[in-house]
């Protein structure tokens, strides 16, 4: 019995189990064994359905015996059908009818009418940062190209850094939190002090040299940059979309419905 495999026919749907007055059947097992499982396969994998069944069947029969008398299951379970229904049916609206493409006009019009959201609790920093080899050769080239106020040598220090195998951050689009780069350097190396006071940081330990270079940053209190809450626009954007295709296609099934007389309120009176 336990050997069928799926795709089998099953001449007697017998009864693996019984817990009071619940059966499992072999019959309701089959789709579990996959296609090309061996006897022993097939074995354990209903074995420890079984297993898992009766314990669960168990637990169920207890569970309706507890139900108050003035709990109505069945307006509960309804009620659970409903909301799923409704769940998955906006589900389907949002997929077939949402316009999910944020323009950049949309991102601009929603940070200029929101800046008092996005204040800043913490400093901003664009910055590059390198972390290389000590022994490489030629290391001090790039503290002078990283010297210079316009960094002319972007090109060249990326090079420079993918051949020496050296870990590096090298966006000037990109802002960072003063934790995010302080974790680049080890511990207790560097303060969000020295981030906001020097343009420039290097510290060396005993296998690595570090650069940091700050390129730009903001102070806590200012308004953020819209490239650091960019996905955050883009979520509430997209969610007020959602809320508003939902109330208009209920709008539009409720004039529908009304249309087809197939509403009718009855007055309490």
């Amino acid at each position: 019995m336990f050997a069928c495999q799926k795709g089998d026919s099953v001449r007697d749907n017998k009864v693996l189990a019984t817990v009071f007055d619940r059966n499992l059947y072999l019959s309701d097992l089959e789709t579990m064994i996959p296609e090309g499982a061996t006897a022993e396969d097939s074995t354990l994998i209903i074995n420890a359905f079984v297993e898992r069944w009766v314990r669960d069947a168990a637990l169920a029969h207890e569970a309706e015996l507890a139900i108050p008398k003035d709990l109505n299951i069945d307006k509960l379970v309804a009620d659970y059908r409903s909301s799923l229904a409704k769940n998955n049916y906006e589900k389907t609206l949002i997929q077939q009818f949402l316009d999910s493409v944020v323009t950049e006009q949309d991102y601009l019009s929603y940070y200029e009418q929101h800046k008092q959201q996005f204040s800043l609790k913490s400093p901003l920093f664009k910055s590059y940062f390198l972390k290389i080899p000590k022994k490489t050769k030629g290391i001090d080239k790039v503290k002078k190209w990283l010297k210079k106020d316009n960094v002319q040598h972007i090109d060249e220090i990326k090079s420079f850094a993918i051949n020496a195998g050296a870990l590096y951050l090298l966006n000037d689009s990109v802002w960072y939190q003063a934790n995010e780069l302080i974790a680049k350097f080890p511990k207790d190396a560097i303060g969000q002090h020295e981030l906001v006071s020097k343009k420039m940081i290097t510290y060396s330990d005993e296998n690595f040299k570090y650069f940091l270079k700050i390129l730009n940053k903001t102070d806590a209190g200012e308004v953020s940059p819209l490239e650091k809450v960019r996905n955050q626009i883009k979520l509430v954007i997209l969610h007020q979309r959602k809320k508003k295709l939902l109330r208009e296609k209920k709008e539009a099934l409720y004039e529908r419905a009304m249309r087809g007389n197939n509403i009718k309120i009855r007055s309490n009176k």
